[in-house]
């Protein structure tokens, strides 16, 4: 626009000169050349400025190589970290595919029972009783945890038993490698919170419902972090925060007014020290506090129409009270009867 301006003055200054010229055909031809080379002087000056603005829109338009390189070597991390978290995953999948599978193993096989039983006598003979291995099921609690620390707990009789020369050689391909079983300790130490919430929760001879927000609370705080670094741990652990999130923002768990009044009411947890954001925890206070005074103020107001129902209760006769009230009156009435008569006799 600026442009298309001055191009515009400059033609209207070109036009006047020429009516000036026309008019004063007398004038002084060393100025009029003067005044030829002001005009080419014009035009050169205004094509630098074209020229300059061009290209200082081009260096707008377009990135730098610096900020260039800069998107492309984030986008290769990005990328590097989804195929390690793709990497990650399904390493996760078939470990627990090949626990699941050394587990039926033994559990479809009364032979190999046995011999777990008698490798547990030989390597483990100051223990008790002989365990067996267990195998998840999906709808029991805690039943994929059990799995894998039952295994873990017997794997050096498992491995005995398959590396023996009665075991199948097919069946000694099922046994887990060295970087399998590290990271299968890795899981059992993440999953023994969940388990010890659970059997918290689970209880029948105490109240468990006080436990519930401090034990979330808990999770929260033991698998959060701001950085997580790209080991299997890590991953393992952002996966399973970002799921406690996504299930307590869904049902509402830790704004439920029961739950946070039954903590509020157990003195172990009756300050909230479980939540580290101080507004957070004074919210949280709030809405158990005023829960219960809501239902003080509701049980006061229950209590007082009891009283007041056997207040008046009370006060109204029965009917064999009644009944009593007519029988006394008519008895009384026929004494005064017999009297008059005696009397009049």
């Amino acid at each position: 626009m600026n442009l298309i301006l001055k191009k515009s003055i400059n033609f209207g200054s070109k036009r006047d000169l020429v009516k000036f010229e026309y008019e004063h055909e007398e004038g002084d031809a060393d100025d009029e050349g003067v005044d030829d080379d002001d005009d080419d002087d014009d035009d050169e000056e205004e094509e630098a400025q074209t020229t300059r603005s061009t290209v200082k829109a081009k260096s707008l338009s377009q990135p730098s190589a610096s900020s260039s390189k800069i998107n492309q070597s984030k986008a290769i991390e990005l990328k590097e970290k989804e195929l390690k978290e793709n990497h990650f995953a399904n390493g996760l999948r078939s470990l627990f595919k090949k626990c699941r599978q050394l587990v039926g193993l033994f559990k479809h096989s009364n032979q190999l029972t046995e011999q777990l039983r008698d490798a547990q006598k030989t390597l483990h003979p100051n223990r008790t009783q002989t365990l067996v291995l267990i195998q998840d099921v999906v709808v029991r609690w805690n039943s994929t945890f059990a799995m894998i620390s039952r295994l873990l707990k017997l794997y050096d009789c498992v491995e005995f038993v398959l590396e023996s020369n009665l075991a199948n050689k097919k069946h000694r391909e099922k046994l887990l490698s060295a970087p399998e079983l590290v990271n299968l300790k890795i899981i059992e130490e993440l999953l023994f919170p969940f388990f010890n919430l659970t059997v918290k929760l689970s209880a029948s001879y105490f109240e468990s419902c006080s436990v519930i927000a401090p034990g979330l609370h808990h999770l929260l705080n033991k698998f959060f972090k701001e950085n997580y670094d790209e080991t299997f741990k890590d991953y393992l652990s952002c996966r399973i925060y970002e799921s406690i999130t996504f299930y307590l923002s869904k049902y509402k768990i830790l704004d439920n007014q029961i739950i946070l009044a039954a903590s509020f009411l157990t003195p172990k947890y009756k300050r909230f020290t479980f939540i580290k954001d101080n507004d957070k925890r004074s919210e949280k206070l709030g809405i158990a506090q005023r829960f219960i005074v809501e239902k003080a103020q509701e049980m006061a107001k229950k209590e007082q129409q009891l009283n007041n129902q056997t207040v008046q209760k009370q006060r109204k006769p029965s009917n064999n009270s009644i009944r009593g009230i007519e029988n006394e009156s008519a008895e009384n009435n026929s004494y005064e009867q017999n009297m008059l008569l005696l009397i009049k006799s």
